[in-house]
């Protein structure tokens, strides 16, 4: 039997429509992490273009700059998207408006303080067809 999944653009489009709908005017940053720096960061960039697609101004940063931009340039309405090492994500969640964690099922360090800490919680264990995963108790 065939196993329906989601398009990644969908996922995208869904989580950009949630954060706007969250942050709808305002600047405000989301952070996104992953237990692997570099499939958060691809998840990030593209995050931000589905964010850029949907008409709200948006830019791209990594916790591995020397200092995170400051975006003097941008509009009132811009949302910084930031992705790096996992732990930092975790130890500065405060620091992010929303947070986006990357679950990889077959991760033996899959961080469970860190699911509990993030905005969204996305399965990326097949990355071309990621899915968003609800954890409430309702």
């Amino acid at each position: 039997m065939a196993h329906w999944q989601p398009l990644k653009t969908d996922v995208l489009a869904a989580l950009a429509d949630d954060i706007a709908h969250n942050y709808g005017s305002g600047r405000a940053s989301v952070a996104v992490a992953a237990s692997d720096p570099a499939a958060g960061g691809t998840f990030a960039d593209a995050l931000e273009q589905s964010i850029a697609a949907s008409g709200r101004a948006s830019f791209r940063a990594s916790l591995t700059e020397p200092a995170l931009p400051v975006r003097d340039d941008a509009t009132t309405d811009a949302l910084l998207v930031v992705s790096g090492e996992p732990v930092p994500a975790l130890a500065i969640a405060g620091t992010f408006n929303y947070t986006v964690w990357l679950d990889d099922r077959n991760d033996e360090r899959r961080d469970p303080a860190a699911r509990a800490a993030a905005s969204a919680i996305i399965d990326n264990t097949d990355p071309d067809h990621p899915r968003r995963v609800f954890t409430d108790s309702c």
